[in-house]
C-alpha cells in the first residue's frame, strides 16, 4: 500500500509510539498531520520534520478538536493513538482508567470528530 501524498492523521503523535508512527508515515510519502496537546513536544518534531503539520489540542475538548481538525481534513488515514498514562499498579487498575481510554480517547473524540473527515473508499 503507498501512502504517498495520503492525508494521515496520527492522535498523540508528538511522542513514543506516536512520533515514530509520524516518521514512518512520514517518509513513506504521506502528508502527515500530528495532533497532539504538548505544545513543546510538537514544536520539537515540527523541528525534526518541517513538512508533518502540527495541531495543538486537548482531545477531551470535543468542539475544540472538531474544530481544528475540520481545518486540515479530510484525510485519508487514521491512527487513534492518543491515550492517558495513569500512574497506577497495573493489577490495581480501576475501571474508571479503562472507561477513559477507551470512551474519550478512542471511541468518541478521535473517532467522531475524524470519521466525518475521512475520505470515501
Amino acid at each position: 500500500m503507498s501512502f504517498v501524498y495520503k492525508k494521515i492523521l496520527v492522535t498523540g503523535g508528538a511522542q513514543g509510539l506516536g512520533r515514530a508512527t509520524v516518521e514512518k508515515f512520514n517518509a513513506a510519502g504521506g502528508i502527515v498531520f500530528a495532533v497532539d496537546k504538548n505544545l513543546k513536544k510538537l514544536e520539537e518534531l515540527k523541528c525534526d520534520f518541517s513538512t508533518v503539520t502540527t495541531i495543538c489540542t486537548d482531545l477531551t475538548n470535543w468542539d475544540a478538536t472538531r474544530a481544528e481538525l475540520e481545518k486540515y481534513g479530510p484525510f485519508d488515514h487514521l491512527v487513534n493513538n492518543a491515550g492517558v498514562v495513569r500512574n497506577e499498579n497495573f493489577l490495581d487498575t480501576q475501571e474508571t482508567s479503562v472507561d477513559l481510554q477507551i470512551e474519550k480517547y478512542f471511541l468518541e473524540i478521535c473517532s467522531t470528530a475524524a470519521a466525518r473527515l475521512l475520505l470515501p473508499c
